[in-house]
């Protein structure tokens, strides 16, 4: 297969940042780095190759134009496509890792071609599938197409899920989930609202309505650009602390597990089996409990680190100017394209917002916490599903 030769465009503080992967690439045999481009003339020559302007990028035999700029990459692909170069050969870099070289993958198309979209990431959890998609069937608005993602493995029984409520599947060979997922955005071009849930959040009523009021509420505000936008979660380290305060039961947790911290994790709401009962015990029945935050709480919140981001509400300008989540090498890494999407955050000073009024439940995080979690979620299976 023919190794793809690239320029590298822009040798800013967001090149600085991508290079050691691209040279990665490099030293692996994947890629061939032909030469690198920027106006500022600062230098001749960087490692070994080239430093030419942009006005002679054409003058060069290449197959892809990465685009080494976050804040500038749209203007830099109007630039280059002026300049005769063909769409499909620019890339920024992140997108360039996962759409320039070929992946397996099975997708099933039962798209509509609605502006909504929900990615469901499931495979591997199915002891709680029946509350999960139980829940999503109910209360699934009619103007939104489905994916169910499944990485790096396969499942007839999801395949049949799909099926049966007209969704569309699909499954990639690399067990990657950022790749999955930005495959699957990539096949649903008409999805403008992205919404994406895990295999272990249960959602409620108002989850796809609310998040989006949310939107566009702080949009009004003018007080912030957006990056996504979260439900209150209760196994979270940012919801649990927002539960425990609309609950009136920020002492009481604080008396049995500690100072109930904002943090990402390293507290017993992300680590303890005990503390993941307790936010769980808060608010089951779950219908009721959201009812109760619905009711009394229309606000939204800013969370200040990174968020453990289970279920979120996306824009697609967002993830294409990301140029897409960041996809790891590595197969069966969790949380690369998390880190990378809340520090995209920070650096573009995008908020990331927390919808107070919309409640979801979120069985917990790996461990101990999970294993002591889907225990108690099958002993109390009834208590998760929906009110009829």
């Amino acid at each position: 297969m023919k190794i793809p030769e690239v320029i590298m465009w822009g040798m800013g503080q967001d090149f600085y940042l991508i290079w050691p992967e691209i040279k990665l690439l490099e030293l692996s045999g994947k890629i061939k780095i032909v030469a690198f481009a920027e106006r500022a003339g600062k230098f001749s020559e960087f490692d070994g190759k080239p430093v030419i302007h942009p006005d002679t990028i054409t003058s060069l035999h290449f197959d892809y134009l990465l685009t080494a700029s976050f804040g500038s990459a749209k203007v830099m692909r109007t630039d280059a496509m002026k300049m005769g170069i063909p769409a499909n050969k620019i890339m920024t870099p992140y997108m360039f890792l996962w759409k320039g070289f070929p992946h397996e993958c099975r997708f099933i198309d039962r798209q509509i071609g609605r502006e909504n979209l929900l990615l469901i990431i499931a495979g591997w959890h199915p002891i709680l599938w029946k509350g999960i998609f139980t829940r999503i069937e109910k209360f699934l608005p009619e103007d939104i197409d489905v994916c169910v993602v499944v990485p790096g493995t396969e499942s007839d029984r999801l395949k049949t899920i799909c099926e049966q409520h007209g969704w569309s599947y699909l499954e990639t060979t690399e067990n990657k989930l950022a790749l999955a997922q930005n495959l699957a955005i990539e096949f649903h071009p008409n999805a403008h609202f992205i919404y994406k849930i895990d295999e272990d959040v249960f959602i409620t009523k108002n989850f796809f309505s609310g998040l989006k009021k949310t939107y566009r509420n702080v949009i009004d505000t003018k007080a912030y650009k957006i990056g996504f936008v979260v439900p209150v979660l209760n196994v979270n380290g940012w919801g649990y602390r927002r539960l425990l305060i609309a609950k009136g039961k920020l002492d009481e947790y604080e008396k049995r597990f500690g100072p109930a911290c904002y943090a990402d994790g390293g507290i017993p709401a992300t680590t303890d089996p005990m503390a993941a009962k307790y936010l769980w015990e808060l608010i089951l029945p779950l219908d009721v409990a959201a009812e109760e935050i619905e009711s009394s709480r229309d606000v939204f919140s800013i969370c200040h680190h990174r968020f453990s981001i289970g279920a979120f509400l996306i824009l697609r300008d967002i993830w294409e100017s990301m140029g897409g989540f960041r996809v790891s090498g590595i197969d069966g890494m969790l949380g690369l394209e998390e880190a990378e999407l809340c520090k995209f955050c920070m650096d573009k000073s995008l908020a990331i917002v927390c919808a107070e009024h919309v409640l979801a439940g979120h069985l917990s995080f790996g461990g101990g916490q999970r294993a002591f979690m889907e225990q108690y979620y099958e002993e109390h299976e009834n208590a998760f599903m929906p009110e009829p």
